[in-house]
């Protein structure tokens, strides 16, 4: 650190500026305070002067009312001189006026504007009855009173005049100013020696301090730091400041030894990377770098190996590229060659779906036909089934109704046996009654033989109708069977209407399989058409991989590993 050679500047002190503020200031406050105790004291007297001019002139008026009012001069004129003899230099002089404003008696020698300001007074006065002064409060006119009732009689005027007092008090002022100097100047003194010792010395320690401060002297305690007031506190802080450059210095000659020792490992540095740039990867950093620099030689060394060996890797990887890609070329161009085989069968294998498409399409319309025509067999049958069962109702119904008749007629055979039997007795009873009884007999014998003719028609109906519900039976238990025929047939033909729904569900599904299998071989030629195009692309990639891996190995052969040129190992590989 360089020391300070500035020159001292040229000026007051701290001590001399604070020194002559404290007297400025003082002398400032005293003068004040000395002027405004001067005016006080003057306006006291003037104040005073002015109720003692009013007092004086009031008791003069009333003293001098009567020779006034009679008009007696000698005492007039006694009287003011009394008057001016008591009050001294204060009393300039006076007159009287009666209360015509008429002028009187004068004392001293006024002048003609006193005069005329006297009238003026004495008239005001004896106008209003009271006391009148002029702006100064020096001239006073006194109405004069007389008698008890207060008669107005006229009025005094008096020239009062301050000087004599000004004058007194001019001379105490004086020696009252000459007493502030002396306190002054003592004051001064005194504030000089406390400034001096409490100012002077630890500001000149201080200021010493610094220079040693500023001229690199870091060693030297600061003194004053146990002060308690500021000049205590800015030894405080110089001292801190001190321990801190102290630091800083140090610090800086530490930044330049770092420096030194950061140039020559940049020199160091320099010299392996123009080596590098050059393709030498055997440059490395000596091992006498300056302390704390192992780390960077190390991890430098350490990366030039590694990259070394990376470059060695990338040698033997394009190396195999290279032959990799050899092979993957040879092995394209046979896929390739396979490709356009298998495409041209594709295209054959799509003629062929195509056409297996358009029968199976066929054949799945032909399908829906039949199974149109079925389901309208179908319907036809379960019509006649429906019939059929009508037909066994009825029969059901005739058969019912002819045991019906067959319980009718057996009651009408009852009825003619019961006729039958009537008629019997009716014959006996007739044969018993003789010759009276014989036309009743004979009617007896017609009615016996009407009920053996139906009894006889009865049982020929009843022959007749038990063959024909014999018939009805029998021809009942044929339409059952008819019936149970037909409805076989009925669930047959729904079998076979759901078999050739199923058989045209399947042919359309076949053929929508069909078709999608012929997409689908389309697609798969359009594919092999493209993967062949791919795989003849793909030859070409490798051939190309293939160029630029042996460029690669040669854009490597630049560099020179462990001794061992990389186009060696390159020639080698």
């Amino acid at each position: 650190m360089t020391k300070s050679n500035a020159p001292p500047r040229k000026g007051l002190t701290i001590y001399q500026k604070c020194l002559v503020a404290v007297a400025l200031t003082t002398a400032l406050v005293a003068g004040v305070v000395t002027f405004n105790a001067a005016s006080l004291l003057k306006d006291v007297a003037r104040n005073g002067l002015q109720d003692l001019a009013i007092a004086a002139t009031e008791g003069v008026a009333a003293d001098v009312s009567g020779a006034i009012k009679f008009d007696k001069p000698d005492i007039l004129s006694a009287a003011m001189l009394g008057i001016q003899k008591q009050m001294g230099d204060r009393l300039v002089g006076g007159q009287t006026f009666n209360a015509e404003g008429k002028p009187g008696v004068v004392l001293g020698q006024p002048d003609a504007d006193t005069s005329a300001l006297f009238l003026v007074l004495a008239k005001r006065a004896i106008a209003s009855g009271q006391i009148e002064k002029d702006a100064t409060g020096m001239f006073v006119a006194s109405p004069a009173l007389f008698g008890e009732k207060g008669a107005l009689v006229g009025a005094v005027v008096f020239q009062w005049s301050s000087a004599g007092l000004e004058a007194a008090y001019g001379a105490q002022q004086n020696r009252a100013f000459l007493l502030a100097a002396v306190v002054f100047v003592t004051l001064i003194g005194l504030v000089g020696w406390y400034l001096n010792r409490s100012l002077k010395r630890p500001l000149t320690a201080l200021a010493e301090a610094v220079e040693r401060v500023a001229n690199a002297d870091f060693d030297t305690e600061i003194a004053g730091k146990d002060r308690r007031d500021e000049a205590g506190q800015i030894a405080q802080a110089l001292d801190i400041m001190r321990h801190n450059l102290r630091m800083a210095e140090e610090a800086r000659r530490q930044q330049e030894q770092g420096q030194a020792d950061q140039a020559l490992v940049v020199e160091r540095l320099s010299a392996s990377l123009r080596q590098l740039s050059a393709g030498d990867l055997t440059a490395r950093l000596p091992a006498d770098l300056p302390f704390g620099y192992e780390e960077l030689r190390d991890n430098y060394n350490t990366a030039l190996e590694r990259l070394g060996s990376v470059l060695k890797s990338v040698i033997d990887t394009a190396r195999r590229i290279e032959s990799s890609a050899t092979e993957i070329s040879q092995q394209t161009s046979h896929l390739s060659q396979r490709t356009e085989n298998q495409a041209a069968t594709l295209e054959e294998t799509a003629a062929a779906m195509d056409e297996l498409h358009s029968n199976v399409r066929s054949a799945a319309t032909s399908t829906q036909e039949v199974e149109s025509i079925v389901h309208s067999a179908e319907a036809e049958a379960a019509k006649s089934g429906a019939v059929v069962e009508s037909a066994v109702a009825a029969m059901q119904d005739i058969k019912r109704f002819s045991g019906q008749i067959s319980t009718i007629i057996g009651v009408i055979d009852d009825i003619a046996f019961q006729t039958n039997l009537l008629a019997l007795n009716a014959g006996v009873e007739a044969a018993r009654a003789g010759e009276a009884g014989r036309g009743f007999a004979v009617v007896a014998s017609e009615v016996r033989a009407l009920a053996q003719r139906s009894s006889d028609a009865a049982r020929e109906i009843k022959s007749l109708i038990n063959g024909s519900a014999q018939q009805v039976e029998r021809g009942v238990e044929l339409v059952s069977n008819a019936g149970e025929a037909l409805s076989k047939i009925v669930g047959r033909v729904q079998n076979i209407t759901q078999l050739i729904s199923g058989i045209a569900r399947g042919a359309g599904a076949q053929s929508a399989a069909v078709g999608e299998i012929n997409i689908g071989v389309g697609q798969l030629d359009q594919v092999t058409q493209k993967n062949a195009a791919m795989a003849q692309e793909t030859t070409e990639s490798c051939m190309a991989l293939q160029a630029q891996s042996r460029n690669l190995a040669e854009m490597v052969a630049v560099f020179r590993i462990d001794g061992t040129g990389a186009s060696r190992l390159v020639r080698a590989a």
